[in-house]
Order: C-alpha cells, then structure tokens, then sequence
C-alpha cells in the first residue's frame, strides 16, 4: 500500500483514538495504543495492541507495516 501523505505520530494517534484505541504506554520513542474487541459469538472480550514509533513523520514503510 502505498501513502500519498507523511503523518506524524501525534496525527496517527487521533486517527487511531477514532478507531476506538487509547494510549496505554508512552515510552521513549514509542507509544502503545490498546482497544478491547467484543467477540459477539463466543462472548468475549480480545484486546488488541498496536506500538507505533513516536516520530515525526513516520516512514511510509511503517506505516504500512501498521496498517
């Protein structure tokens, strides 16, 4: 997949808390964002962890990756 527009973290981090993620770790160069998925057939909950590198812009390799 290719991307037209560099983003910076910060912008992935809104795109990604519309979506229903929320920051649970910001260290150093790195932030974790986490999202709880209901699984309506079996009746439970998956979490779901996404750690993206805090820069500015981030590389459209992995962005890629990410997406």
């Amino acid at each position: 997949m290719k991307f037209s527009k560099q983003i910076s973290a910060d912008e992935l981090v809104v795109i990604l808390k519309n979506l229903g993620y929320e920051i649970s770790n910001r260290q150093d160069e790195h932030i974790r964002l986490t999202t709880t998925i209901e699984d309506t057939l079996s009746g439970t909950a998956i979490t779901h962890q996404i750690t993206i590198p805090d820069n500015n812009p981030i590389r459209p390799v992995t962005l890629s990756a990410i997406v």
